[in-house]
C-alpha cells in the first residue's frame, strides 16, 4: 500500500472532514510555533499501519488524533487533566523518574481546542526540542504529511475527495 493509500485509510477513521481540517490545523500551529519545518531532523511525521497519525518530536508522540472525536498531547507531568475534561493515556520518563504524561482531550466540533492544554503541550514541546538532536522516528518520517498539515488547500482537496 502507498503512503497516499494508508493517508487516505487513516483519515476515513476520524469523526469528519471538519473535525479533521480543525485537528490538522491545531498541528500546523504547533509546528508553526515550534518554528519546525519538514527537514527538521527532530520531527517525525509517520503513518504506521493503525492509522493513528502520530506527531513525534525526538522520542516522544507530541500529539495524535483519536478516531473518538479525542486529541491526545504531551504535557507536563503536573498538568491538571481533570480540568479540561481529559484522561492519562500514558507516562514519559526520564531515567525512571516520569517527567510528562500523554492525555486525551475531548476535541468538539463546535468548540475551539483547550487554550490551556495546547499551551502546557507547546511549553513540553520546546522541552523536548531542547534536549534532541533527531527523532528516532525521522526513518519512517512521510513527508507527504507535512505538505498535508501545512497546505491548507492540499489538505481540503483530499478531504472533500474522500468525505
Amino acid at each position: 500500500m502507498s503512503n497516499y493509500e494508508l493517508l487516505i485509510k487513516s483519515l476515513l477513521q476520524f469523526p469528519s472532514e471538519k473535525w479533521l481540517s480543525r485537528y490538522f490545523d491545531l498541528v500546523k500551529k504547533l509546528l508553526t510555533d515550534l518554528d519546525i519545518d519538514a527537514n527538521d531532523p527532530r520531527l517525525a511525521l509517520t503513518l504506521p499501519k493503525n492509522g493513528i497519525l502520530p506527531v513525534n518530536l525526538g522520542q516522544r508522540y507530541v500529539f495524535r488524533p483519536g478516531n473518538d472525536g479525542y486529541v491526545g498531547c504531551i504535557v507536563p507531568i503536573d498538568f491538571d487533566t481533570v480540568s479540561v475534561n481529559g484522561f492519562e493515556v500514558f507516562f514519559f520518563s526520564t531515567k525512571g523518574i516520569n517527567d510528562a504524561k500523554f492525555i486525551d482531550i475531548p476535541m468538539f466540533e463546535n468548540q475551539p481546542f483547550c487554550e490551556y492544554a495546547y499551551n502546557a503541550c507547546l511549553e513540553e514541546c520546546h522541552k523536548i526540542l531542547q534536549h534532541c538532536k533527531k527523532s528516532g522516528f525521522r526513518k519512517h518520517h512521510v513527508s507527504i504529511l507535512y505538505d498535508f498539515i501545512m497546505e491548507p488547500s492540499v489538505r481540503s482537496e483530499l478531504l472533500r475527495d474522500i468525505f
